[in-house]
Parts: C-alpha cells; structure tokens; sequence
C-alpha cells in the first residue's frame, strides 16, 4: 500500500514525479536520447550511471554499472559519495553531469567515465541557481549548456567550464489568466543537432502551489542563432507570447518517435493533482504546422501517473502508475501504452514490498527496460527487461546498495 513518493514538502514530492520527464525521455532529457529514437541502431553504451539515495532522501551516492553488449559485467562502482538528497544527472557532450541540487544551491560535476579512473571532475557552482532545479538541460556548443530552472521558473544559457550565465531568456510568457501562474520548464526538444535550428520547451502550467493548472500547458518555441537564444511567438496576434498548445495536463516528456518532426508528448495526472476534469494521454505535436493533437486519451483511467514513462523503439511506451490498493493506499505497477492500438495494459506488477520509485531508463541498444524498485529495507534494485520479446518475465536484476533515484546510460 505504499506509493514511491519523498515524503516532505509539496515541491519535495513533486520534484520526483515532474522532474521525471527527463528521464524517460526520461522520461533522458533534451539531448541525444529523443533524437536517438528514430533510428534503428545505436553503440552499445559502455556503462550505467544511476543516483541513489537512502530512504530518508538526506544524501545520495552516485553510482556506475559496466555494460558489455548490454548486459551489466562487473562490480558496481561508487563515483561520488555525500551528495544532495534531489541529485539529477544528463549526458552531454559525451560526458556525465551530475548535477547536486538543494533548496539553496545548484552545482554540478563532470565524468568522464571513458577514462581508467572515472574521475569526477571539480564541483562547479551555477550562477543565480534555483532550488530544485535544473530539470532539463540540452547541449548548444562547447561553452553553451541550456537549463531549464523549474522551481526558478526560468531558462537559463551556462557555459559548462565554469558555470557562469552566459544568457537568461526572460519573455511575457502566456501562462493563462491565473494571476500566480509561473513559468514551469519542464523539458527541451531539438529534432536535430544543427545549430542554429529551433528549441521546443515544454511548459506545464502548474499553478504556484504546484498542484493545479492553469490551462496554459504548452510548448514554447526558442530559435538558436549559435550565439543568441531568442523566443519565438507562434501567435502575434495575441497579446503574450503564445506557443504550441496542449491538452494533456502535468506534461512530461516529449519523443520523437517514428517522426521527429511530430514528436508525443505523455502527460499523466497524479494523485496529487486537484484539476477536475484531468486531462491524461499523450498528444501528438505538429511542429511546423504549431498543433497537437491528442492520440491516446487516458482521463477516465482510475490509475494514477506515478512519475515514469519512457518510449521504446517498437513504438510503445512503458509508464509506472500507481493503483488504488483498495485500504486507502496505493501500490505500483508497470503498463505498457500503445498510442497505435489505442490500448493500455498491465505490465507488470510491482510487489508492495518493492515498490516502484522514480527511476525508469531504457538501453536503446539492447532494447532492455530498467525500472527501479525500492525495497523496506532501504535498499532497491532495477528489474530489467528484455523487450526484444516483449516478455512481461524480468530478465535480470540489477542490485543496489540505496534506493534508485535516477538513471543515465552512459556513451
């Protein structure tokens, strides 16, 4: 009857479930993982970074895993140790951030897990940082790294060297007629690496207690000239600068599946949300003709997002959902979503004594799904899945010391 929730604040809480839109797309987030996704073989990854923490969220460990031929090999290594309880890490460049996120400060560390060592590089410090954050980030050019700040409620241009502020975007943002609305980032697009090319940003439309809408859920679109990030107003018309609608409400992730120029966006509501009616599903965007179009309407699903959903070469998504346990709780459990059938089925299901936490990653090269597990022991453990099956059987465990908060496979 548990739910794989940090208990503590509401922006504690729900810092797990929306920052989750990056990994499953994290899902990775705004880098070359949904570019990936269109096509039909990668390199193997040479590794799995994953961030843990302990029950009571007060530090994490970070955390490398070995891959042969997509299969682990090896011992679990520990690259950092101490780190903050809210940690969150990307691959950019080729290269792991891991990024160190309190209520006061924003720092970050660069692997280079190629070397011998796996040596983290110096702490860097974010200029201006916000708490929580950042919840995307997307690689512009050797000294350009965009961020977006959630909770800071803004976009922000770094170069990674240092840290330092290069730009910050700022625009009269259309965030609905509540007047606490903020701008909440929530993750990037790029159909390809070119530069200059377009941006697309998704904005949830939370409203400031985080736990209702605005009706201004969309995605806001950014040019790139390779020095200057300018806003684009898909609607001058309009007094505030307008963007590309949608329908779905906390959106989380967006994948370029079979055309990166269409790309689906997934947006789950939790059990957290107070919206009524909530609008649940995943949308497909028309980028140039600035449209989306809903594909898969979940609303009346008793279900619950729980943070989770992650796309797959054989175009299914895979989303963890938490169940009404019938005493007043919940459990968790995996579905498997298929935008084309127009079905969502049960998975698998997660034991109450392991239950589902945030973590949920996807190695394109081997089509394995990982999907972390938090055990009452403190401990937790990825179940791994073959889907080149599509068997609903684990295929493997992967083991871990604390509990899986987040995962990246390394290049």
């Amino acid at each position: 009857m548990k739910l794989g929730n940090r208990e503590g604040s509401r922006v504690g809480q729900l810092s797990l479930v929306l920052a989750a839109g990056a990994l499953g797309v994290s899902l990775g987030c705004g880098n070359k993982d949904k570019d990936e996704t269109a096509a039909t073989t990668v390199l193997p990854y040479s590794g799995i970074a994953i961030a843990g923490v302990p029950s009571d969220y007060s530090s994490s460990k970070l955390f490398f895993q070995p891959l042969k031929d997509g299969a682990t090999t090896g011992d679990l290594r520990t690259l950092l140790s101490g780190e903050s309880g809210d940690p969150w890490l990307t691959t950019l460049n080729d290269k792991l951030y891991f990024f160190n996120r309190t209520g006061t400060s924003s720092n970050f560390r660069t692997i280079d897990t190629k070397q011998s060592d796996g040596a983290p590089g110096t702490q860097v410090r974010i200029e201006k940082p916000g708490a929580g954050d950042p919840h995307d980030a997307l690689w512009l050019s050797s000294d350009r790294v965009l961020l977006a700040h959630y909770v800071a409620n803004k976009l922000v241009v770094v170069n990674p060297a240092d840290g330092s502020v290069k730009q910050e975007i700022t625009a009269d943002w259309d965030l609905g007629a509540d007047p606490q609305a903020v701008f909440r980032p929530e993750a990037f697009y790029r159909v390809n690496n070119s530069v200059p090319g377009e941006i697309y940003v998704v904005n949830q439309g939370r409203t400031a207690d985080l736990f209702g809408y605005t009706g201004a859920q969309q995605i806001f679109v950014l040019k790139d000239d390779g020095n200057t990030i300018s806003v684009v107003d898909v609607d001058t018309a309009k007094e505030k600068v307008q963007g590309i609608k949608l329908k779905v409400m906390n959106p989380q992730i967006i994948y370029a599946g079979d055309d990166a120029t269409k790309p689906i966006v997934a947006g789950f509501c939790t059990i957290w949300d107070t919206a009524s009616p909530c609008v649940s599903g995943f949308e497909r965007v028309d980028l140039a003709a600035r449209t989306s179009t809903l594909v898969l309407d979940r609303s009346a699903a008793t279900e619950k997002g729980n943070g989770s959903v992650i796309g797959t070469k054989n175009g299914k998504y895979y989303g963890v959902v938490a169940v009404s346990d019938g005493a007043s709780g919940y459990k968790s459990q995996l579905q498997v979503l298929d935008i084309n059938a127009g079905t969502a089925k049960t998975f698998y299901e997660i034991a109450d004594a392991n239950y589902a936490d945030y973590s949920l990653g996807y190695d394109l090269s081997s089509n394995k799904l990982y999907v972390g597990e938090k055990k009452t022991d403190g401990t937790g453990q990825f179940t791994i899945f073959d889907l080149t099956t599509e068997s609903s059987t684990p295929a493997a465990t992967l083991s871990l010391p604390l509990v899986p908060y987040k995962i990246k496979f390394v290049p």
